[in-house]
């Protein structure tokens, strides 16, 4: 009988100190910051404009950290709940606050920024989130 008592001793003790470095495991888990930005461009911007625009957007895959990037033009639902102030919006993810503060910084990132800059209306906003 003090065997089974000690096994089960046991067993509790090996359940206990799994399920805390199980959670030690949850901490380590990554999970991506979602940004996203909304451009309203210019009345005058042309068709062929627009789309330079979403051709440059596109090429900012190439910066390390970047992951999941799209860039999409805003489609007309008839959703009066829609925002309606904008025309392109990009989409990407990354690993942490600081992958997203050295993309901020990042030489190819900000030519594109500057290149766009004569297209755009309005400062552009920004929503950031995680889970």
């Amino acid at each position: 009988m003090n065997s089974t008592i000690g096994r089960i001793a046991l067993f509790i003790v090996l359940l206990t100190l799994s399920c805390t470095h199980g959670s030690n495991r949850v901490e380590e888990v990554k999970t991506p910051l979602k940004h996203i930005v909304l451009l309203d461009l210019k009345e005058t911007c042309t068709a062929e404009e627009e789309a330079l625009i979403v051709l440059r957007l596109t090429s900012l895959s190439r910066i390390e950290g970047v992951h999941n990037l799209s860039v999409s033009r805003r489609t007309e639902t008839e959703d009066p709940r829609a925002l309606e102030d904008y025309d392109v919006m990009l989409s990407m993810e990354f690993e942490s606050i600081e992958k997203l503060k050295a993309y901020a910084v990042d030489e190819h990132h900000l030519a594109i920024r500057k290149s766009l800059a004569t297209y755009v209306d309005s400062a552009p906003r920004v929503i950031d989130s995680m889970e």
